[in-house]
Parts: C-alpha cells; structure tokens; sequence
C-alpha cells in the first residue's frame, strides 16, 4: 500500500472512531438519565404473566437416549420464548415428577444447552434460547444499529429467564421446590436480575453460576479492546455499553437476592477479568461456596466444562436438589 492510500486508511478509522463515539455518548447518556434504580425497569424486564404454549410442539430429532421436546411459549410482552425440555425416557409411557435444572450458558448455547448435558440421570432439564440475533459479529455490534438490535434483546433475556422459571412451575413433571438454576457465562451474567424477578413469589430452590462476574465496563473492554484497538475509545465504549444495560448490571441485582449459591470460575479464564470475578464473588450473598476449577472459559475446554458440570452436580445433590447421576 502506497502512502496515499495508508493515509486515507488512517483518516477512515479516525472518522469511523469520531463518529462512533458522537452516537454512543449522547445514547448512553440518554439511558442513564432513564434508569434510576435496575427495577424501576420498563416493561420488557417483567416476567410475562400470560405465557402459553404454542401449538410447534414436537420430538427432537436428537441421537440423546431421552426424550427431549421442543416447544415455544408465546406471550404479549416478550414475544415467543423457544424451550427446549429432556425427561428420562420413562417419561414418554409414564408420569413423572423430577426435580428441574434451568440451564442457562453462553452466547452460543440456547436452548441446545440440553442436548450438550444428555446423561442428567432422572431429572429434567430445561433451556431456551435467548432474545439475541443469531450470530454476533462485534463489527455489527459496534454500529448503531447492531448496538440498538443487540441491547434490545439482552434488556428482554431475564425476564424471559424467569417466565420459563414460573412456567415450569405449572407443570405436572417438574416438582416446583426443587427448580434449580445453572447459568454461566452469559446466563450467569443475567441470573441476578432473573432471580431477583421470580424469588419473591416462585424462589428457585438454589443456584450454581460460573464463568461470569460483575461490572459490564470491565467485561466488554476486555472482550472488545483487542478489536478496538485503541485504549481511550475502548474505555470510552466500554462505559457507554456498561451504561446501556445497566439494567442487567449483576452488581446492583446481587445484594438483594435470597437463596444459596454456589460460584465458580476458571483458574486460567482470560475471557474474564480477576477484578470482576472478584467483585461477583463478593457481593453473592451467604450462604454461597465459591471455589476456582482448573481451566479456563467453560465451553472453550472440554475439560474445564466437564469439571464444572461435575461439581454443580455434586454440589446440589449433596443438598437433595437433584436425582444422583
């Protein structure tokens, strides 16, 4: 490249970064000025009250020895909801009652979370998809556009979250005492909020988080930065987008949930900083466990995945939570 052209390339960035920032500050400032308290919220962070079941209620075309159905709650506020539910094979001739894990993970999960956790013994397990487009690209989140599609839909996720968790309640296989949440990553980063939501009037029985933490500036810049490449207008960025959601903030959410917890994170995870680790950890009420596996993100290794299932496993059977497996 001559040096005509490495000077236009240059000029480009630094106008993209100019205007990137000239749309992200007044935004950002516009949304703190609407939120005073994460649930003095607006609608779309209410459990919908009027789910129902929709009628593209069928088998998953899954090799998994269970029986796995997939379905799609409808509701006014929060649009379709799509769930995914594995019961034990004798739930397909017989009744069952089964204790019921929530499961919620990363981006990449969904509802498939049920399909990558087969051998859950006799127990059900539910997950959904969340309300985000179906593939991030960071240079499509970091537009306007992709900025507004993308808070949109993490402002909906724990409402959502706790609509499945109220619906399971209702049904003939769950038994509702015994409704446990799994989250991590991306599901544990909204799991306070989606806690907070449903513990007043359907308390979950407890939960396991892992591989998240608190303080949306500090987890955005260290996923973004590399991207950005600069380290002003990531800080920048990053407090802007830590101000878009604030609603979905863990840290405000955390002192005010009831329950017993336990928390995990990876020993070599570079995806989040120590710092927020630390500050999640922190402010998770008592009676919490928190305990550092070996490895790094969960659903990055195999290993450190496997490990993590293992000890919530063990973790809530040894509370008579869940059926041993």
């Amino acid at each position: 490249m001559n040096r005509t052209g490495r000077l236009l390339k240059g000029v480009f960035k630094i106008s993209f970064r100019i205007l990137l920032l000239l749309l992200l500050v007044p935004a950002g400032f516009l949304v703190k000025q609407s939120i005073s308290d994460p649930m003095d919220s607006p609608s779309q962070l209410s459990p919908a009250t009027d789910s129902r079941l929709a009628t593209d209620r069928s088998e998953y075309p899954s090799c998994v020895p269970r029986r796995v159905i997939r379905m799609t709650l409808e509701t006014e506020a929060l649009g379709e909801i799509p769930v995914l539910i594995s019961l034990p094979p004798q739930a397909a001739t017989e009744a069952v009652q089964l204790p019921v894990l929530v499961l919620a993970s990363g981006l990449r999960g969904g509802r498939e979370n049920v399909l990558h956790a087969p051998t859950i013994g006799n127990n059900a397990a539910v997950s959904f998809d969340y309300p985000l487009p179906k593939k991030v690209k960071l240079d499509h989140a970091l537009t306007p556009m992709g900025l507004i599609e993308l808070i949109r839909g993490v402002h909906r996720t724990p409402a959502q979250m706790a609509t499945v968790f109220n619906w399971i309640a209702d049904q003939e296989w769950a038994i509702a005492e015994k409704r446990v949440m799994v989250a991590a990553s991306l599901g544990g980063l909204t799991f306070p909020a989606a806690w907070r939501m449903v513990q007043d009037n359907n308390p979950p029985a407890a939960g396991a988080i892992g591989y998240t933490g608190a303080g949306l500036d500090m987890l955005f810049g260290t996923i973004a930065g590399p991207a950005i490449g600069n380290d002003w207008i990531t800080w920048l960025v990053s407090k802007t987008v830590g101000t878009a959601l604030a609603p979905l903030e863990p840290a405000p959410h955390l002192p005010h949930i009831e329950g017993e917890f336990l928390f995990l994170y990876g020993d070599t995870d570079g995806k989040i900083p120590d710092d927020s680790v630390q500050l999640f950890a922190d402010l998770l009420p008592e009676p919490k466990t928190v305990e550092a596996l070996p490895g790094g993100h969960i659903g990055e290794e195999r290993r450190a995945t496997d490990i993590a299932i293992a000890r919530a496993r063990d973790w809530f059977v040894e509370r008579d939570l869940v059926n041993p497996w």
